[in-house]
């Protein structure tokens, strides 16, 4: 069973069936044509021998009652041994006040033995430490885990929420598990982690425009019922599909001194230029300038182009790339037209040094969308092209891309792009990032691309669907941060024995590295970059579709902002 399948599946059928606390097989035998009927059963774990499966079903139960104990507001699971061997900070929280927030974060010493401790003892120390608030549990996933056994694991991921949004805890947690699988027990927890956040004065701990819908539950459904609708009754070709990444271009495009926002929309829908005024409003002028495109757009850009000291528009819109010259005081003026086929994402830098700015156009075909199957999954090479346009100046652009050397091993399927001197030696490099494969770092020499990724230590095999780069560790050198799908349910099937049986190990651990979740690069003038392990905390991101390192706080230092996931149904499952 490929990775590819499985995630399907675990998708549509997230948990075995249960009734009654014990594993029902699905039946099969029911006039079924065969090989459907077949099909049928391999939707069921125990059926293919992925227990692992069935065990993540029973974990996700017990982290379900293990958040209340946890609090000290509901019963011991049964699992639970009469005494435990714990580790926990041995520290109360210290709170830092930044802006409308208090935050703090624990983690045990690693220096820290374990301590046996009798239930009802290790539940108060737990107390003592989950207490910003009155709680519940809003929450929980099985991030990875192995057999019961004498050394038998499982590390969870459990949040809590205050009822009235004020305060939040989130953990990460790693027990001991022993057992058969059938009768499994737990005669350890470690509290490795420990985050607490609660509001200071009025409002909500996460709002959006003044609607908490991240948490709200009834707007989530409802979010989540027309999706699903839209998805069923629009032509995907009209961009309503699966895939969005309709993207937003910030510039001043009037001079004043105020960044004004052109947002990308799917098709059928005008896109916006946001303009704001000098009180904070913004209005919509999209209309009025030229520029209310009602095909399915993806990427823009607001960049001078030509010198002139007004920023001029990009547009990757439908199969074509679309030129804009902002006329001074006027409207923009449509100037080119490139056929581009299907792209997601822009980039721009001067790459040649010739004065002016060049643009470098992503390319991704949608397998969701039923236009192209990755092949091989694990390193896709039949997606669409990628084009670099040269500015020639007065918007005469040309396409340079196999002149330049990037035709080369050009059929991937890009999400992402960005310029990046990399080896600060004053021209402009090319890092590409891919879906289902590995990513692609261009060295520029004199206006001509060589791929150094692999030297570089930065394929980064995986999931790829954004970067960002910046300074995180002060040093001087622009670190690399890529946003991957992280999957809990594909790191424990690609980490089994039985997964792809007769491969080679450093293909299996591909697969693997698919479903790791977020990476971070720290930058060294040239040489290999050296990866973070874990990404320095940020590596769990969900199914991160891209990522921002920018100082949120103003305190100096580069936080990181990622935007990630689908929306679920009423029944989530622990992709």
């Amino acid at each position: 069973m490929s990775l590819a399948l499985l995630l399907a599946l675990l998708t549509l059928f997230p948990a075995p069936l249960q009734e009654g606390g014990t594993v029902q097989d699905l039946p099969i035998d029911q006039g079924l044509e065969p090989s459907l009927a077949r099909e049928i059963g391999r939707l069921q774990p125990t059926q293919d021998g992925w227990t692992s499966e069935v065990l993540a079903a029973r974990l996700g139960r017990l982290a379900e009652a293990l958040g209340p104990w946890m609090l000290g507001t509901g019963e011991a699971p049964p699992e639970l041994a009469q005494t435990l061997s714990c580790r926990f900070p041995d520290q109360d929280p210290t709170w830092t006040e930044t802006g409308a927030f208090a935050l703090a974060t624990l983690s045990p010493k690693d220096s820290q033995d374990r301590q046996t401790m009798p239930l009802a003892e290790a539940q108060e120390r737990l107390g003592e430490l989950l207490r910003p608030g009155a709680l519940t549990l809003q929450a929980v996933k099985v991030v990875e885990l192995s057999s019961p056994g004498e050394s038998g694991s499982a590390l969870l991921h459990l949040e809590w929420v205050h009822a009235q949004r004020t305060a939040q805890a989130i953990a990460q947690v790693r027990l001991t598990l022993t057992g058969d699988g059938q009768a499994m027990g737990v005669t350890g927890i470690e509290l490795l982690e420990l985050h607490l956040a609660r509001r200071l004065g009025q409002g909500p701990l996460m709002e959006d425009l003044g609607v908490d819908w991240i948490h709200d539950l009834a707007t989530r459904d409802q979010l989540g019922r027309s999706l699903g609708e839209l998805r069923q009754s629009l032509d995907s070709r009209l961009g309503l599909g699966l895939l969005g990444h309709h993207g937003l271009a910030l510039g001043d495009v009037d001079r004043d001194g105020l960044e004004d926002i052109y947002v990308c929309q799917p098709g059928g829908m005008p896109n916006l230029l946001l303009m704001r005024d000098g009180e904070g409003h913004f209005h919509d002028r999209a209309q009025e300038m030229g520029v209310d495109f009602c095909d399915p757009s993806r990427s823009a850009l607001l960049l001078d182009f030509d010198g002139d000291g007004w920023q001029d528009l990009v547009l990757a819109a439908g199969a074509e790339l679309l030129f804009f010259k902002r006329e001074p005081r006027g409207p923009f003026t449509l100037k080119l037209r490139a056929g581009a086929g299907h792209l997601t994402s822009l980039a721009a830098a001067d790459f040649d040094g010739d004065g002016d700015l060049d643009v470098f156009a992503c390319g991704y075909l949608s397998p969701y969308e039923g236009q192209q199957v990755p092949l091989p999954y694990e390193d896709a090479r039949n997606g669409a092209a990628n084009f670099l346009f040269a500015n020639q100046g007065s918007f005469v652009f040309r396409d340079v891309t196999e002149g330049v050397g990037l035709a080369l091993d050009n059929q991937r399927f890009t999400f992402a792009a960005s310029f990046w001197d990399y080896d600060e030696d004053g021209d402009q490099d090319l890092l590409v990032v891919n879906d289902f494969g590995a990513n692609q770092l261009w060295r520029n020499d004199g206006g001509r691309f060589v791929e150094v990724a692999e030297a570089l230590g930065v394929q980064d095999i995986a999931a790829g669907m954004g970067c960002s780069l910046g300074d995180v560790n002060g040093d001087g050198h622009e670190d690399l941060f890529v946003s991957n799908m992280f999957s809990s349910a594909g790191r424990r099937v690609a980490a089994q024995e039985q997964f792809r049986q007769g491969v080679p190990n450093l293909d299996r651990q591909v697969f693997l590295r698919h479903a790791q979740g977020n990476s971070l690069f720290l930058g060294q003038a040239g040489a290999p970059l050296v990866e973070v392990p874990g990404a320095g905390g940020a590596q769990m991101g969900r199914w991160a579709w891209g990522g921002i390192l920018c100082d949120l706080d103003l305190d100096g230092k580069r936080d990181l902002y990622v935007p990630a996931g689908f929306v679920t149904g009423p029944q989530p499952d622990d992709l």
